[in-house]
């Protein structure tokens, strides 16, 4: 048997805590620790583990948080791995999302008869970190594409074609990806609910993304795109609307011909 403890790290309650204007979260760069009362936890589970009287094999420490928890982890003896799953929550609960695994490859490769069970299209990436950062481009180019198929509905349909034709024909073609298929019929029938896939999930993401490519200093055009008509389109109150929703956000923005 394995135990699992869910441990946090927070700032160090002695340093005063502020908040950072520019995106209305926390300062987090300041000391951070364990909480206190999870080492509580943990000390529980290895009382457990060796005390023999259930059989224990391992104690599994489990969180979740920026790169700078590995480091919380490893003052508490543990290694953390970072392991972010690709896909809506119906691809996940059906096993169809992708798991980015990242950190120490030992672990890792202890740790994939486990992951297999949940994910068994699972991929290690490289070193802590990795996973989390191939998580952030892949949601990229989820964003972009669902921008530019809506766009691309939207201009088909004004200029007269049927959008169950471009389904049909746009599909094989070069034009075609698998946003497209997945998102195109929401947006040829118009439906945008049931969410599989809802805004807010993305725009929680492409927070993530902008603080990332700022602090890389990169040029991103593509990024701004969505921040600007994604942040339009939970401004309207339509975050838990499909993505696929943003046709509507476009079309209500263009020129009536």
């Amino acid at each position: 048997m394995k135990i699992c403890v869910l441990v946090k790290e927070v700032p160090d309650a002695a340093v005063e805590k502020r908040i950072d204007a520019s995106t209305g979260r926390m300062d987090r760069s300041g000391e951070k620790n364990l909480n206190p009362f999870d080492t509580h936890a943990i000390e529980a589970a290895m009382q457990l583990k060796e005390g023999g009287a259930i059989d224990v094999d391992e104690v599994v420490a489990v969180t979740m948080g920026p790169s700078t928890a590995e480091r919380a982890l490893r003052k508490a003896g543990h290694i953390l791995l970072d392991c972010p799953i690709s896909g809506t929550p119906a691809m996940v609960t059906g096993k169809n999302g992708v798991l980015f695994v990242s950190g120490d490859k030992a672990v890792a490769e202890r740790c994939a008869e486990a992951f297999g069970v949940f994910a068994p299209k699972n991929f290690y990436v490289g070193e802590f970190g990795c996973g989390m950062a191939i998580k952030l481009v892949t949601n990229f180019l989820v964003g972009a594409n669902s921008l530019a198929v809506a766009e691309a509905f939207l201009l088909g349909i004004r200029s007269g074609l049927d959008p169950d034709l471009m389904l049909k024909v746009i599909g094989p073609s070069a034009g075609g990806s698998r946003v497209f298929d997945f998102r195109g019929p929401m947006i040829a029938a118009r439906k945008f609910q049931p969410a599989p896939g809802p805004c807010h999930i993305l725009w929680k993401d492409l927070q993530f993304i902008q603080e990332q490519s700022r602090q890389l200093g990169l040029a991103a055009p593509v990024l701004a795109a969505q921040m600007e008509w994604f942040g339009k389109m939970v401004q309207m109150g339509k975050e838990d609307d499909e993505c696929a929703a943003i046709f509507e956000v476009l079309e209500g923005a263009s020129r009536r011909s």
